[in-house]
C-alpha cells in the first residue's frame, strides 16, 4: 500500500479476529489507518469507515488548497522574475531603433551590453526552470547518466572564465583560474 502512489490517499481498515497488542501494532505498522477487531459492531465499523473518508477528503483538499497556493506563488515569481530581464531587453533595443541616429559608439555599447545582460539573465531563468520541471517529472537521473560520461571540467572553467572576465576587468579586479 505504501510503495503504490495512487493507493496513498486510500485510508485503510484492518479487520481482523487477531486482537492481541501484537498484531494490533503490526497492523498499524503496515500503515493501517485503524484496525478493529471482531466481533465487530456494525455501527462502529460504519462511523470509522465515514470519519476515515472525512479525514481523507479533508487532507486530499488542504493538499490541493497548498498545491494551488504554491502554483500562484511560482506563476507571481515567474512573472517578476521573467519580465525584469524583458523590459532590459525591450526597452534597450527600442531606444537603439528609434534613436539609432544619435546614440553615441559609447551609449550603444552600453546599451548593447545590458541588452546581452538581460538575455543572459533570461537564459538563466528558463534553464533553471526547464531543470526544475525535469527533477520533477523524474527525467533528471537519466540526463545525468547520459551527461556524467560527458562533462568536461576544463570547457566548464573555460565558460566561466568567459562569462565573468568582462565584470571583473570593468570593476578592474584580477581573475585567475589554475587547472
Amino acid at each position: 500500500v505504501q510503495g503504490t502512489p495512487e493507493l496513498r490517499s486510500v485510508p485503510f481498515i484492518f479487520l481482523s479476529a487477531l486482537s492481541d497488542r501484537a498484531h494490533v501494532r503490526e497492523g498499524k505498522e503496515l500503515g493501517a489507518d485503524d484496525y478493529l477487531t471482531k466481533p465487530i459492531d456494525i455501527d462502529e465499523l460504519v462511523t470509522t469507515v465515514r470519519g476515515k473518508l472525512k479525514r481523507a477528503a479533508s487532507m486530499r483538499s488542504a493538499m490541493q488548497n497548498e498545491f494551488n497556493a504554491l502554483k500562484e506563488q511560482i506563476l507571481s515569481t515567474l512573472s517578476h522574475e521573467l519580465n525584469t530581464p524583458l523590459t532590459y531587453i525591450i526597452g534597450f533595443s527600442e531606444i537603439i531603433s528609434g534613436a539609432a541616429s544619435s546614440i553615441t559608439t559609447d551609449e550603444l555599447k552600453e546599451f548593447a551590453d545590458l541588452i546581452h545582460h538581460g538575455g543572459g539573465r533570461l537564459k538563466n531563468l528558463v534553464d533553471d526552470f526547464l531543470i526544475t520541471i525535469q527533477i520533477d517529472s523524474g527525467q533528471t537521473e537519466s540526463y545525468y547518466e547520459t551527461d556524467k560520461r560527458q562533462f568536461n571540467l576544463s570547457d566548464s572553467l573555460n565558460a566561466v572564465v568567459q562569462e565573468y572576465t568582462p565584470l571583473a576587468v570593468e570593476k578592474a579586479l584580477a581573475f585567475n583560474v589554475l587547472v
